[in-house]
């Protein structure tokens, strides 16, 4: 029976989404299934997309609106299967580094995995 760490990224991820919708007063966070690139034509920061389960057309759609520089990915973003890392079937593995370089950042789930980076 596998057992969920503390640290495991899915389970960060959900308790981010319970928090939702939360708001403060410099912040608004929603839920990511609400972030489409239409609201990131607004004036907000950052996009946080922690489940980022999107196609490379969403993702595309992004760029062409000059918001990529603008998203916050993971932690469930990065391949679940290291062994066969980057597998060029999958779009996001194929264009991993450009999407590295286009985005805010990544965010990770625990300090043990910042620090592998």
């Amino acid at each position: 029976m596998d057992r969920i760490r503390e640290e495991d990224p899915a389970k960060f991820a959900r308790g981010m989404k319970e928090l939702l919708p939360y708001n403060t007063s410099f912040c608004a966070f929603i839920s990511s299934d609400r972030i489409t690139p239409n609201n990131g034509e607004n004036k907000s920061d950052y996009f946080y997309l922690p489940f980022p389960l999107i196609s490379e057309s969403f993702y595309d759609k992004w760029i062409n609106i000059s918001r990529e520089n603008k998203l916050l990915l993971g932690p469930c973003f990065v391949s679940s299967y290291w062994r066969n890392f980057p597998n060029n079937n999958i779009w996001k593995e194929r264009r991993f580094r450009k999407i590295l370089k286009s985005i805010k950042g990544v965010v990770v789930h625990s300090t043990r995995v910042r620090n592998l980076s």
